[in-house]
Order: C-alpha cells, then sequence, then structure tokens
C-alpha cells in the first residue's frame, strides 16, 4: 500500500512539473514596409536658370517591390497643384511635361514628388528651382576713330548673338548667328556719311530678342581729321594735334591761370585831372577858363569905350 503511495505522489509531481514547463524567450523581426524611394531628380534639388515649362523627372524604387501611385505637384499661388500622377507604377524613372504653370522668369519653384505603395506606406520629397532671366537683348557701343566698338549687355543669358550694321537702312555688315560668347564684343567700321544703325539680335532655345540703336551721321573714313569729340583717349586727341584734359579732347589748349589775361582796372576820377599848378598854387582848369573869358571880355569891353573917346 505505502508502495502505491509513493507511486501516486510521483505522478502528481511529475504532472506538477510538466503543467509548469519551463519559461522560455525568444524574438521575431516584423515584414517592415517602407513607401517608394526618390533620387535622380531632374531638374537638380537647387539648380538654376531653369527653362519655362521644364520636364519633370524623377526615379522611383520600392525595396519591397511592391506597386505605387506617383503624384507630381507644384506651389503655385499658395497652395500644390497637382500636374501630373502615374497608377500601379514599379520601380524606374517617371517624368511629367504638364507644366505649363511654371511661366515666370527670375522665379523659384517647389515641387514634389509623392509615393504611396499598396500597403499603404508612403513618402515624398521637395525640391526646388529658379528659373531663366527674361531674355532681352541690349547693348553699348563707344566710337573710336572710324571704328564702331559694340559690346552685349543682354540677358537671359542668351547663347547665340547676330549682329548687324546698316547705313540709312542698308546691311553693309552682319555677323550671321554665333553661338558662343565671342559674339559678345564686335568691332564694325562705318562707311562715309550716312545714318549708321547697329542692330543686335539674341536667342535662347526657341526664344529670340532684338534691338536696333541709330548712332547718326558720321565722318567718312577718308577724313584726314576727325572732331576732337571722336578721340577717346590722350595720345590719339594730341597726335591729331588737339589737346586733350578733363579726360576729353578740345579743339583749345586749357587756359592755365597764369595764362589768363587780367581785366585792366577801372579809370578812377579824380579831382586833379581839373588842376593846374601856378607857383605852387593849384587852380581848377574849368575856373581858370572862366577868369580868362571873363578878363578877355573885359578887356574888349575897355577897348571898345578907348577908341571911342579917341574919335571925339
Amino acid at each position: 500500500m505505502k508502495k502505491i503511495v509513493i507511486i501516486l505522489l510521483l505522478l502528481v509531481l511529475c504532472l506538477q512539473i510538466n503543467v509548469k514547463g519551463t519559461t522560455t524567450t525568444g524574438s521575431f523581426t516584423p515584414l517592415n514596409n517602407h513607401g517608394p524611394q526618390f533620387s535622380n531628380e531632374t531638374p537638380s534639388n537647387n539648380t538654376v536658370s531653369v527653362a519655362l515649362s521644364p520636364l519633370l523627372s524623377i526615379q522611383a524604387n520600392d525595396t519591397e517591390g511592391d506597386l505605387f501611385n506617383l503624384t507630381f505637384s507644384v506651389y503655385s499661388g499658395g497652395s500644390w497643384v497637382i500636374i501630373g500622377t502615374n497608377n500601379s507604377a514599379s520601380n524606374g524613372t517617371y517624368t511629367c511635361t504638364n507644366t505649363s504653370i511654371i511661366q515666370e522668369y527670375s522665379t523659384t519653384y517647389q515641387w514634389k514628388i509623392s509615393g504611396i505603395d499598396y500597403r499603404g506606406a508612403t513618402n515624398e520629397t521637395i525640391y526646388q528651382f529658379t528659373t531663366i532671366e527674361a531674355l532681352q537683348a541690349d547693348f553699348t557701343y563707344v566710337i573710336d576713330g572710324c571704328n564702331i566698338i559694340c559690346t552685349s549687355t543682354s540677358t537671359g543669358p542668351p547663347t547665340s548673338y547676330m549682329w548687324e550694321v546698316s547705313n540709312d537702312g542698308v546691311i553693309f555688315g552682319s555677323t550671321g548667328w554665333i553661338n558662343d560668347s565671342s559674339g559678345i564684343n564686335q568691332i564694325f567700321t562705318y562707311p562715309d556719311g550716312g545714318n549708321i544703325c547697329v542692330r543686335l539680335s539674341v536667342k535662347k532655345g526657341s526664344s529670340v530678342d532684338s534691338i536696333m540703336k541709330c548712332i547718326g551721321s558720321m565722318p567718312g573714313n577718308n577724313k584726314d581729321k576727325y572732331p576732337p569729340e571722336y578721340y577717346h583717349n590722350c595720345k590719339a586727341c594730341e597726335d591729331a594735334g588737339y589737346y586733350w584734359y578733363n579726360d576729353s579732347c578740345h579743339n583749345t589748349p586749357k587756359p592755365l591761370p597764369w595764362n589768363v589775361p587780367k581785366p585792366l582796372p577801372e579809370a578812377k576820377k579824380s579831382k586833379d585831372i581839373y588842376q593846374i599848378s601856378l607857383g605852387g598854387w593849384k587852380i581848377d582848369f574849368r575856373i581858370l577858363v572862366v577868369i580868362l573869358i571873363v578878363i578877355g571880355l573885359l578887356w574888349i569891353v575897355f577897348s571898345k569905350r578907348k577908341k571911342k573917346k579917341g574919335d571925339e
């Protein structure tokens, strides 16, 4: 009997141990899901001088290989405006050409690409770029002897330049399109007389702008000597026989302080010019004349009386 009790106790003890068991710990790694990742954007972030209505491009990649939806947006008028979508997209490069909203020169635009995969994971990235300056033709010119020295000051900046020079409306000089920076500066020799005009045309992509400036009638190349205003340096001015001062050429020499004639002092009126000296006495000439006239008259009167008495 005792043996049976002991066996039952051992069975109960074993059952308790088996029910409690032993506590074990472990770990597991859940499946991480990410939205599509973006790279190789076009235009590159912070790019400047981007053409109007540019092509937007992005490379999208979902690391889990999920399909996803893409949305292109541009920030305009205080809010994000959707300009393109791609649904059920897979890893690859996507573009958006619907960018007519980007039409302002010298303006910074923000655009973003948003993506959401079929599991609901999202991602978006914002980029920005600045558009080109407005294409505008302009130039300055300097006349040096018989040459017109022209320099383009056009904005845009242009990629091509074309210069034309006309005399009374007839073109006598043209460069054609110059597709590099050598077109910025040009020198032309003008013909005799006529109304000389210079036209500059600039181009960038499909945009073209032009400007014409008329210089007026010029002295001809057959002149041996030009007016002084056509000389722009000291040597050329003085070699032509003119005078250089005040940073310009002049017909006459600069009057120096010691060469300027001084005005004669104004004659002073004085009583002395009407006085004469007689024996140390100064007598007013006008009074002396009066006295002499009176003496002469008295002498005539007395002479007549004396003669009359002698006749009686």
